[in-house]
């Protein structure tokens, strides 16, 4: 693909005019300017030196509307034509080109480098290119031409580079060994089914992205690098999952599947995965906010499950729904299990016991706890010196109350004692022995005990008074 390390050496020695780094003068008195530390200026075109020496050009500056691109440059091999390189951006400072003949020897056409050159219609491209980038030749005149005949692809060098014109079913023909990043996308295409030959054995994440009318892709058998099963592409062995046509709504995820494509889902939301519990695609679905569900679960007891563990006695049966989840698909009441309550009126501990139903099986025992209702302070009072009595909201059913009090409105520890008050008939305490003069902060609350357990509700709101 693209061979972007410098050379420091040599940009090091242009940079300081050294002699003995410095090829001889070039041709036709072309003079090379050092513009930046990696990148040079040589004649019409800036370049940079790449690892094995060769040049990429980076841009073109010259005026003509016709090129010629150097087979080398400063006696380096021109092996790249760099991303941008000749793009039309619309500008004042572009060329619009009519003409470009690249010579022998270039290998690589990187992303965008004829982007937009829509004058283009004469281009020469030589048999030793063997990487064309994405969109490297779109929008030029020379795409546009062919284009404009329906279901037949545009394939360079056994590339194929370009399908927008082709609708329904794309048979890749035998031979095509790659196809380029971006190759297949179109808002204009309808592509439903993609066939793929042995021969392809270079597909980018980005080669069959943005298809929203994609059903189906299959793959040759014999094909040594890719593979498709139920019409998803992946890498041989189901690897890596490189793309999922978008028209489907679930997938069932092989268990080997370790990686996932960067454009594999671009329409996620519409789809549900089936995933094998422990799968490292379950990260990637929780991360984009996927559907999923892990197919080897089908145990109830085996689920997450949360359920809210407090109630306040009412008199009526409490009976708490689940939720039980399975990845992020959460389960369904009547569908996937059914709900059996025990000791769930009283207060106390009742229990609710989940069992399969349909495609689950077992069951799991949770317990949550019914407490008593609360009461509250009505009044307090200072009847005599040192002393606080506090008038209670009346609670059937329960074993008594409690009343804490404090010189601190936090209640903290050393400030704070608490007494009982034994029945649900006496609504009244009398506290002695307390500070003269002092502010006291008092909350409530009720209680029942169940066997050897004390229940408590939830305390009052907190009044206070200045004691005589």
């Amino acid at each position: 693909m693209t061979k972007k390390l410098i050379s420091a050496l040599a940009a090091l020695c242009m940079a300081m005019g050294a002699a003995n780094c410095l090829p001889d003068a070039p041709p036709n008195d072309m003079s090379i300017t050092v513009q930046a530390a990696d990148t040079f200026v040589y004649g019409d075109y800036e370049y940079t030196v790449l690892a094995d020496g060769t040049a990429e050009i980076s841009k073109y500056i010259g005026k003509s509307e016709q090129v010629t691109i150097p087979l080398t440059i400063n006696g380096k091999k021109v092996t790249s034509l760099g991303e941008n390189a000749f793009i039309n951006n619309r500008t004042m400072e572009d060329v619009l080109l009519t003409k470009a003949v690249i010579p022998e020897g270039v290998t690589d056409i990187e992303d965008n480098c004829f982007q937009g050159q829509f004058m283009l219609t004469d281009i020469t491209i030589p048999s030793t290119v063997r990487n064309i980038g994405m969109f490297a030749l779109g929008g030029t005149g020379w795409i546009i031409e062919k284009i404009n005949i329906k279901n037949v692809p545009i394939i360079v060098n056994d590339i194929l580079v370009e399908a927008m014109n082709c609708s329904g079913t794309l048979k890749i023909e035998d031979g095509v060994r790659a196809i380029a990043p971006r190759a297949l996308t179109s808002n204009e295409n309808s592509l439903t089914k993609v066939e793929i030959p042995a021969t392809v054995t270079d597909i980018p994440d980005d080669a069959l992205a943005s298809l929203p009318d994609l059903v189906n892709i299959t793959v040759s058998p014999q094909n040594p690098v890719y593979e498709s099963r139920g019409g998803v592409l992946y890498t041989k062995g189901a690897k890596k999952l490189i793309i999922c046509p978008s028209q489907k709504t679930e997938l069932t995820v092989p268990a080997q599947t370790a990686t996932i494509g960067e454009f594999a889902f671009e329409y996620g939301e519409f789809i549900k995965l089936h995933l094998k519990s422990g799968s490292k695609v379950a990260d990637y679905a929780k991360s984009k906010g996927m559907s999923y569900d892990f197919y080897d679960l089908k145990d109830i007891s085996k689920l997450n499950i949360s359920l809210k563990t407090s109630y306040t006695y009412n008199g009526k049966a409490r009976k708490p729904l689940p939720a039980v989840t399975n990845g992020s698909v959460t389960l369904e009441k009547g569908k996937d299990y059914t709900l059996t309550y025990k000791n769930n009126v009283k207060v106390g501990k009742a229990t609710v016991t989940i069992t399969g139903k349909g495609s689950y099986k077992g069951s799991i025992t949770r317990t949550f706890k019914i407490y008593p209702k609360k009461t509250a302070v009505k009044k307090l009072t200072t009847p005599k010196t040192k002393q606080l009595k506090v008038s209670l909201k009346k609670v059937s059913g329960i074993t008594g109350y409690q009343v804490t009090y404090s010189t601190s409105k936090k209640f903290t520890k050393s400030t704070t004692k608490t007494v009982s008050v034994k029945g649900a008939s006496k609504t009244t305490k009398l506290i002695k022995k307390l500070k003269k003069g002092r502010r006291y902060y008092v909350k409530v609350r009720t209680y029942k005990t169940v066997g050897k357990v004390k229940y408590c509700s939830s305390y009052s709101a907190v009044k206070s008074i200045k004691v005589k």
